[in-house]
């Protein structure tokens, strides 16, 4: 992989000033050269059995010219410097006003940026990786004998990124990811559920110890297990409490991305032309964070070369600005806050969270649980639906408990929360000071592209939101 980075590299290095020319050949007022090398190593087990071990090596390029509010693009897998110049001739068509840019021959300057993360070498086989595979799924067998069925999977990737920009800029990116994922269905008493666990973040093996591993298969089976012991939810309206890590995912679907900047530019977000106002509850700071060290939705430079950062979206309830890339810093004249992401080469960017999450309070988590006499505890979602312009959103809960008075009693299944996000934000009357960031397991999708991605929260009340069930209405 090295080998093949490093001659693409000079390559395209040596050619940019070719590459700009037919970028720019009828104007653009700004350009770039977007190169990757992606190693993807695939492992799947079933039942204590290897079904596949997938090694791939992926590489390509892309070119985007901007003008104005019109973006070109185009891609290609062939990182010849005659097929980037093809590309950039299409990217080109974009311009209107055919007034070709002189590009003279460039003395690139390399920029050079934080490091939260970086590629280690793996010293591990494919069949050391395979054992501990199989331990994780020991241990959910091992959980209980009503543990029937354990599918797993690892995938470790290694992308090398080279980014070049028609003002002579040039940077380069060493990205690393493991990813864990496991699903256990348990049957007992003619009662079949399912469970899940998962992981990972901007790191080697190292992440995978013998110890995660049984930790990984014992939750997936005990949340399985809990399932088949649960009560259905009821229906109605409730305090509701969430756990600290995971359940910032109603934070990411139901507010963020209502703050990435594009949405805000064309006002199809209930956030557009707020900045300054207040929208959410005094006791809520919401972040979006780059810089955590080797977690999952961490960057060191953005997809555009911006230098990543802490970007605070609302301060003590006050809209303080949006997530953005280049283009929409430039139309809004905003601060560029490095969140110009993409999926992969073929994929052109545009403002995506990294790791969003609630600030911590002042409130202990204990405190917080006591003060409910009758409501709904979760640790976490399963899936849900969310409209970017209302904030209306639909969610399924996961690790469910009913609360009441003041402790956690029957475990649940089958709720879901209806609500709006930012009247949830409103909504918000205690917040704990036990901010957790979840482990690196969360994608997030957008216009059909899907980015690694972080979420976090402390321990939050929500004072009243409506939860559905099966269980009837209370």
């Amino acid at each position: 992989m090295d080998k093949v980075f490093l001659e693409a590299k000079s390559r395209i290095k040596n050619s940019s000033d070719r590459i700009f020319s037919c970028a720019l050949s009828h104007g653009g007022d700004f350009a770039d050269i977007y190169y990757e090398s992606t190693e993807r190593l695939f492992i799947t087990m079933e039942d204590l059995e290897i079904k596949e071990v997938n090694r791939q090596l992926r590489t390509g390029a892309s070119v985007r010219v901007i003008e104005g509010e019109r973006v070109g693009f185009g891609s290609t897998e062939i990182s010849t410097v005659e097929s980037i110049e093809e590309i950039a001739r299409i990217a080109a068509r974009i311009s209107q006003n055919n007034q070709k840019k002189e590009i003279g021959k460039f003395n690139l300057k390399q920029i050079q940026t934080p490091k939260y993360y970086s590629i280690k070498e793996d010293n591990t086989g494919i069949e050391e990786k395979c054992d501990l595979l199989k331990m994780l799924q020991e241990s959910a067998f091992a959980a209980d004998a009503g543990v029937k069925k354990v599918d797993s999977s690892l995938t470790l990737i290694n992308k090398r990124v080279l980014i070049i920009t028609s003002d002579g800029q040039f940077f380069e990116d060493d990205r690393p990811m493991i990813s864990v994922r496991n699903q256990v269905i348990a049957e007992s008493a003619g009662k079949r559920e399912k469970g899940a666990s998962g992981g990972g973040g901007r790191i080697g093996m190292s992440y995978l110890t013998a110890d995660r591993a049984k930790q990984l298969g014992e939750k997936a089976a005990s949340e399985a297990l809990r399932l088949i012991k649960s009560a259905d939810a009821p229906a109605g309206e409730f305090p509701v409490v969430l756990a600290p890590g995971d359940a910032g995912v109603l934070l990411h679907e139901a507010v963020g991305h209502g703050l990435e900047a594009d949405f805000n530019r064309k006002k199809t977000s209930y956030y557009s032309d707020h900045i300054g106002d207040r929208v959410a509850s005094e006791l809520c700071t919401v972040i979006d964070d780059g810089t955590i060290k080797e977690n999952r939705g961490s960057l060191n430079i953005d997809d555009e070369g911006t230098a990543t950062g802490q970007t605070v979206l609302i301060e003590n309830g006050i809209l303080r600005g949006y997530m953005t890339d280049r283009l929409n810093s430039k139309l809004m004249n905003l601060p560029l806050t490095g969140n110009g992401r993409r999926q992969s080469f073929s994929h052109p960017p545009f403002p995506r969270m990294r790791i969003t999450y609630l600030d911590g309070g002042y409130h202990k988590p204990e405190e917080i649980i006591k003060s409910v006499k009758k409501g709904i505890y979760a640790d976490g979602f399963a899936g849900g639906q969310v409209d970017i312009m209302s904030g209306d959103f639909v969610f399924v809960t996961r690790g469910t408990y009913l609360i009441e008075n003041g402790s956690l009693t029957s475990p649940l299944k089958g709720a879901t929360i209806v609500g709006n996000g930012p009247e949830v934000l409103n909504k918000i009357s205690m917040v704990g000071d036990d901010l957790e960031i979840s482990d690196g397991k969360w994608s997030c999708g957008k216009e059909g592209q899907a980015v690694p991605v972080g979420v976090g929260t402390p321990t939050i009340k929500i004072s009243a939101i409506t939860v559905g069930g099966t269980g009837g209405k209370q």
